[in-house]
C-alpha cells in the first residue's frame, strides 16, 4: 500500500488469493508511522460492516 494511492490490494494469507480494493480518500501517514484507511477498506477487503455515525465510527465482523 502507498499512502499516496486509492487502489490497494490485500492477500489472504490462508490461500495466497489477492483482493483488490479501491478506497474512498487516500490513506494518511501520521507523524508518528501510523497508518490510517478510509473505513471502506474493511467493507471491501474483509467484508466487515463500517457504520459511521456523528462523532463515531463501529466496525463489525459478521461472521463473528
Amino acid at each position: 500500500m502507498n499512502a499516496d494511492d486509492t487502489q490497494v490490494t490485500v492477500t489472504n494469507t490462508s490461500d495466497g488469493s489477492v483482493i483488490p480494493v479501491a478506497l474512498d480518500a487516500l490513506p494518511r501517514v501520521l507523524e508518528d508511522g501510523e497508518l490510517w484507511v478510509p473505513a471502506n477498506f474493511f467493507e471491501t477487503a474483509y467484508g466487515y460492516n463500517a457504520d459511521l455515525s456523528a462523532q463515531t465510527i463501529t466496525i463489525h465482523n459478521p461472521n463473528a
